[in-house]
């Protein structure tokens, strides 16, 4: 799967896995995003970052970065600290 935003786009605040606080393991293992690897593919001059609202955390894109979360916890609950959308570099700081 691959995002370009555009010019002042962004991208809802939203999670990767089912939004239930749990989930059974068939369904986990079928279909729903466990966990997200996200790479970037080129380095934004103006702006742009993922944002996880929920915990004050953000990364701002550089090329050939990365970065990965685990969408559930041990415990088989979904994460709601996983939150996160993609937001113009002004709508961060």
């Amino acid at each position: 799967q691959t995002s370009n935003y555009g010019i002042g786009g962004h991208y809802e605040p939203h999670y990767d896995h089912d939004e239930r606080s749990e989930v059974a393991p068939e369904v986990a293992l079928s279909g729903d995003r466990i966990a997200t690897f996200m790479i970037y593919m080129n380095h934004v001059n103006a702006g742009g970052a993922t944002v996880f609202p929920k915990i004050g955390l953000y990364a701002k894109p550089e090329k050939n970065a990365a970065i990965f979360w685990y969408n559930y916890k041990k415990s088989g609950e979904s994460d709601a600290n996983t939150l996160h959308a993609g937001l113009v570099w002004g709508e961060v700081g």
